[in-house]
């Protein structure tokens, strides 16, 4: 998964960026001082990986008016494209090819909510699970079926209609793939089902360093590892952790007493030697 687009707006010093196309390999911004460039890879970073705070990330000259709104403001809107690796593994997990491209629309708003866009659509999954000719329903069920036109429709028809113990059994699996957890505002199941399970969690992660960070002289593992777990990180606590993310370390290897201390030196100290020929 690639991040293709991004727009930011009303952050610091930008007001709307308006859309900036990302290349694959690399993207370089070029402006004068405070035109935004440094608030644009912020805001990127702070969308999947941070908070926005209205005091500090507003811009100053429209805040005043801000608090007066009642909705939060949208900061970030990005646009990523998935694999074919990914869309393969999707298609497989449904056992038909949904989609042969699929890119998606992620919006983070001043209130820390996040929403997406995916707009797909359930007629594929209703046909080829529910009333289609290859699905494990008897003809006469799947005849009451076909009348569903979301897959809530089709599980309340289910509920209402007489299965055999093989019928049964593939309403119980349906239902343990698209019913799972399923949070409020979520009518679309495939939505949900896709974004739960393939996109959530493969979100790209954002590493972003600065002249403006810099790393504390000395660490208190213990106490970086508190914060981390409060979610009440420092800039120097951020630039530490994105250190150690590109050594494949997480915080929490650093405090098991099992591993190896000459191990994880040897991974900091070539994280170390990379940055700095770079």
């Amino acid at each position: 998964m690639i991040l293709k687009e991004a727009r930011v707006r009303n952050y610091k010093s930008i007001k709307d960026s308006t859309t900036v196309n990302l290349e694959e390999k690399v993207t370089v911004f070029v402006g004068k001082n405070e035109s935004g460039k440094t608030a644009f890879l912020e805001a990127l970073y702070k969308t999947l990986q941070g908070t926005f705070e209205e005091k500090t990330d507003y811009p100053r000259k429209y805040l005043a008016q801000y608090k007066k709104q009642k909705n939060p403001d949208l900061i970030t809107e990005l646009k990523f494209e998935l694999s074919l690796a990914e869309i393969e593994q999707i298609n497989q997990s449904l056992g038909f090819s949904l989609f042969e491209s699929f890119s998606f629309v992620l919006r983070k708003f001043y209130d820390q909510n996040i929403s997406v866009d995916l707009n797909l659509s359930e007629r594929a999954v209703l046909e080829h699970d529910f009333y289609g000719e290859q699905s494990l329903f008897v003809a006469e069920n799947r005849s009451k079926l076909a009348e569903a036109k979301s897959l809530q429709e089709a599980f309340k028809i289910l509920e209402k209609i007489e299965l055999s113990k093989a019928e049964q059994a593939h309403k119980e699996t349906l239902e343990q793939k698209f019913l799972q957890e399923v949070p409020s505002g979520w009518d679309n199941l495939l939505n949900w089902y896709i974004w739960n399970q393939y996109l959530a969690p493969n979100l790209p992660k954002f590493v972003y360093f600065s002249d403006y960070q810099l790393l504390p002289d000395q660490i208190n593992l213990s106490d970086l590892y508190r914060r981390f777990k409060e979610k009440k990180l420092t800039e120097k606590d951020r630039s530490i952790l994105n250190l150690l993310e590109i050594s494949n370390i997480q915080i929490q290897d650093l405090l098991d007493p099992e591993a190896s201390y000459e191990s994880l030196k040897t991974e900091l100290e070539a994280v170390s030697i990379e940055i700095t020929d770079r």
